[in-house]
This record gives C-alpha cells, sequence and structure tokens, in this order.
C-alpha cells in the first residue's frame, strides 16, 4: 500500500467517533457471525488444478451440491484487478468497490446483494473457501462496461480492461456451460437430472391394482391395427401389444422411465411374467397424473386416425409426445 493511501486511511479512521467505531466494529462482528452460522455447502465438482480459463485468466471455479456454480471470491478479485482483502466492516472488497460512487448507478440491488454475502463452501478437496454465483461475474462486466460508457476517469482503466477481455472470452459460451465443462460436471447433470425423475415417478412400493388404460386405448388399438374387436377380444391381446403400449406410452412419459420401471418390476425367469402392471409402480401423484394425462392425448390422437393407419398415428404422437431419453432429462417438464 502506497504511504499516501495509508495516511488517507489513517485519517478517516481518526475522523470517526467513537460510537461510529464501535458500530462499525459490531456490524462487522454480526456479518461475520451471520457467515458462520449458515450451513457449509459442499462442492461437489471441481477442482484448484482445473481453473475456468477465460483468455489469459484463470479462476477456479466448483459446482455446489444444490447444483449452484460459483466462482471463487480471490478468482474473482484478481480477474478484476483488485486486491484480494478483507473489507471493513465485513464487506468483501469486491461490495466495498461496486458500492463506490462510480458504479452504483449501474449495479442492481441484487448485485450488490451477492457482492455483499459471498458463499461460503467446503471445496472437493476439504478446504473451506468463499465464493460468488458464476452469473455474477459477467453482471458485475456489464456494470463495469455500463459506466465506462458513461464516461470512467483514467483509474478504473485497468478494471475496464479485464471486463472487457472477460465479456469478449464468454462471447459464444455461457459461464454456466464453461464451468460445467470444466469441473466435469456436463457428465453427470443428465444422470442427476434422470435421478430426480425417477424418484418423483416411481414408486419403491407396488400400489393397489387400479384400471388405468381405458377401454377406449384399446378398441382404438385394435382399429389401428386392423384387428377385429370384441370386449372378450380385448381382454386377450395380442402378445405384441405390450411392445406397443411401451412404445405409445412409457417411452414418452419422462426419460428413460420404461427402463427404470423394467429395473424395478423385472420378469420372473420361472413364470416368464411380472409381478406386477408398469403401472402400479407409478407414484399416486406424479405419476399417475403424467400417465393420465398422457393417455388422454393418446386416444384423442387415435380418434382422429382412419381405420388401420397405425403408421399415420404414430407419425402424429411423435409430433406431439415425442419419445424422450436420458438427454432429455435437464429440459424434461412433466
Amino acid at each position: 500500500m502506497s504511504e499516501s493511501k495509508r495516511a488517507g486511511g489513517l485519517a478517516r479512521k481518526k475522523a470517526l467517533t467513537p460510537l461510529q467505531r464501535k458500530q462499525i466494529a459490531q456490524k462487522a462482528g454480526l456479518a461475520s457471525a451471520k457467515m458462520r452460522s449458515k450451513p457449509l455447502i459442499k462442492a461437489t465438482h471441481g477442482t484448484a488444478d482445473h481453473p475456468l480459463k477465460i483468455g489469459n485468466l484463470e479462476i477456479p471455479c466448483y459446482v455446489l451440491e444444490d447444483g449452484t456454480r460459483v466462482l471463487t471470491q480471490g478468482g474473482v478479485l484478481s480477474a478484476m484487478s483488485l486486491p484480494n482483502k478483507g473489507g471493513s466492516e465485513g464487506r468483501t472488497r469486491l461490495a466495498r468497490f461496486f458500492d463506490g460512487q462510480a458504479f452504483a448507478p449501474y449495479v442492481s440491488e441484487d448485485l450488490a446483494n451477492s457482492t455483499n454475502d459471498p458463499i461460503r463452501f467446503r471445496t472437493t478437496s476439504g478446504a473451506i473457501a468463499y465464493g460468488f454465483p458464476a452469473e455474477m461475474l459477467v453482471h458485475l462486466c456489464e456494470a463495469i462496461l455500463k459506466a465506462r460508457d458513461a464516461g470512467l476517469s483514467d483509474r478504473y482503466a485497468r478494471i475496464i480492461a479485464q471486463a472487457d477481455i472477460i465479456m469478449r472470452g464468454l462471447a459464444t459460451t455461457g459461464i454456466v456451460a464453461l464451468v460445467d465443462e470444466v469441473t466435469g460436471y456436463q457428465r453427470d447433470r443428465p444422470r442427476d437430472a434422470l435421478a430426480k425423475i425417477f424418484e418423483a415417478f416411481v414408486n419403491k412400493e407396488i400400489q393397489r391394482w387400479i384400471r388405468r388404460f381405458p377401454p377406449e386405448f384399446y378398441e382404438n388399438l385394435f382399429r389401428l391395427r386392423g384387428i377385429p374387436y370384441s370386449v372378450e377380444q380385448g381382454q386377450r391381446r395380442p402378445a405384441y401389444f405390450g411392445h406397443l403400449t411401451n412404445d405409445i406410452v412409457y417411452k414418452r412419459l419422462a426419460p428413460n422411465i420404461l427402463e427404470e420401471l423394467q429395473r424395478v418390476n423385472p420378469v420372473d425367469p420361472d413364470k416368464g411374467t411380472r409381478k406386477s402392471t408398469h403401472h402400479q409402480r407409478l407414484t399416486n401423484d406424479i405419476g399417475i397424473n403424467a400417465l393420465n394425462s398422457h393417455i388422454g392425448s393418446v386416444v384423442a390422437l387415435m380418434a382422429i386416425t382412419p381405420d388401420g393407419e397405425y403408421d399415420q398415428f404414430i407419425e402424429l404422437l411423435d409430433k406431439v409426445k415425442p419419445r424422450l431419453n436420458g438427454h432429455d432429462a435437464e429440459d424434461f417438464r412433466d
């Protein structure tokens, strides 16, 4: 620190009254206590030796157990060419800098709150670290460049240059996608999304048998396949109708849900049958509601398809309710 800055700091400190100094100390203590009282979140992905690289900048990054992508506090400060030092009143160096008159008009309330409240977490190596949501870096750079356009003095030239480097480096790739790639989270993300879908759709217990497929479903299926239908015949459906039902219903109900149902409801090798129907393994709320809604759509499409035109029906179904797989898990909404 230069002598002039040191002298300025001492002068400001001396100008404070004893009450003001006490209030600042109390506020710093409260902020520190608040930070320590928060549950310590664990990082599931990311390592210090695989930082996010933007141009010549390297910023350590992690994905936390709740899915939050974070950049370390020290990494953000370094990227912005700011000293990595603690702030007065328990606040970060980043927050104090952007609260200044030069940038305050361009920093939103949410962004200001984020800079004041870094996330305390445990890295994959076990160390305790502080970080900010990855998206915040972009918002900070936007604020800096807006302030530049409004006219900033030369004293901010270095931080403006850093913001410009970062924004140009992110011009073609989103910050979240970059963090996911660096940490390896992109490989596990679909698996995590599927696990949540299976938990919502598939019940661990076998439910009481209730008719879920209305007679119209099978009547139309017989008609579209060009097979004469009667009530008695409806009870004795061709064996391959099971494969058709899997394709029409379960492969389109939710990503990989058919595979999961087959896993929890396997065929008994001795009897050659399953212990229960697939719909008996669906959850009462999400699973069954999704099944009822899907069957309603299927029957409506069947009804408008001419006799014997099964392939035409499938073409319509592919447009309205396409087959789903694991790659669809992240974007799936039941």
